[in-house]
């Protein structure tokens, strides 16, 4: 058994958001490979504690659910809808913030806030217009079959646009 006066700090790892991770370690000096190997799972551990507390906060549990139903109130109708990741931020910050991809009529949209703005998707449905012929006059990001909103009124908008359109 190893007296705890023999380790040696490793890796440190503390969080604006009040968590820290200490990793202490019982031997021979680290080299640079293992001491990059026990900083990265360091933090690996403060993030995966992070997200955690995240998912238990009554607040970002109230968000989450908030998100959710303005992001559905989007679209007039549906079959289903699947909760999938955020496909823009994987972090901590950004765990109770899901996308969702909705079932219509006219194939699969996806959905999902992307820092400041609603990403809308359509490229795995059956709606063949881009973004550039649909929404030409619109001063947001589009590429492909995907669009940029300011907001739930504007993908409200734009996602009846797309599901007004014709299908092969």
């Amino acid at each position: 058994m190893f007296n705890d006066k023999d380790y040696k700090l490793a890796a440190r790892h503390e969080s604006s958001d009040g968590i820290g991770v200490k990793t202490f370690v019982f031997g021979p000096d680290l080299t640079d490979e293992e001491s990059s190997v026990v900083q990265r799972l360091n933090s690996q551990i403060n993030e995966e504690l992070r997200r955690l507390r995240t998912l238990r906060d009554p607040e970002q549990i109230k968000m989450h659910a908030e998100i959710v139903r303005k992001l559905r109130g989007c679209f007039e109708s549906h079959i289903h809808f699947k909760e999938i990741p955020n496909e823009y931020c994987s972090g901590s910050c950004c765990v109770h913030i899901p996308w969702l991809i909705a079932t219509t009529e006219k194939g699969p949209i996806k959905i999902g806030w992307r820092k400041r703005v609603i990403q809308i998707d359509w490229s795995s449905s059956n709606i063949g217009i881009e973004a550039k012929d649909l929404f030409a006059g619109e001063n947001v990001t589009i590429e492909g079959r995907m669009i940029h909103a300011w907001g739930y009124e504007p993908a409200t908008r734009y996602l009846k646009a797309l599901l007004q359109q014709d299908t092969p």
